[in-house]
């Protein structure tokens, strides 16, 4: 409990002093924001959302799609655990039920990607 004081009372006199140093560029920015006047919303993100990646489109795609695989298949590991399908005390029957779901959930990470 002494940590958790000792750590948050050091994060948030950094977070302070961060506060004391931007506020006045914060200003400067809101009131030459007010003076030019952009679009706002989905105007203002529309270019940059539906832009594909400069760098290696095809190894994010793979990268993201490999990621919803394992994710999933360790939620369902852990759910088949907790519901004791999988019985962790018996050697090597989680490993076996987190391979089974990897392999099940390839067709989810093929289509996210």
């Amino acid at each position: 409990v002494f940590m958790l004081i000792v750590v948050g009372c050091c994060g948030l006199r950094s977070i302070m002093k961060e506060i004391r140093k931007g506020v006045p560029g914060y200003e400067e920015l809101a009131s030459s924001e007010e003076e030019a006047q952009e679009p706002t919303g989905i105007a203002a993100v529309r270019g940059e959302v539906f832009r594909p990646p400069a760098f290696s489109p095809m190894i994010l795609s793979s990268l993201v799609g490999t990621g919803v695989q394992i994710g999933l298949a360790v939620v369902l590991a852990l759910i088949l655990a907790v519901w004791k399908v999988a019985n962790p005390m018996k050697k090597g029957q989680v490993l076996t039920a987190m391979i089974l779901c990897y392999c099940l959930m390839g067709p989810v990470g093929g289509y996210v990607s």
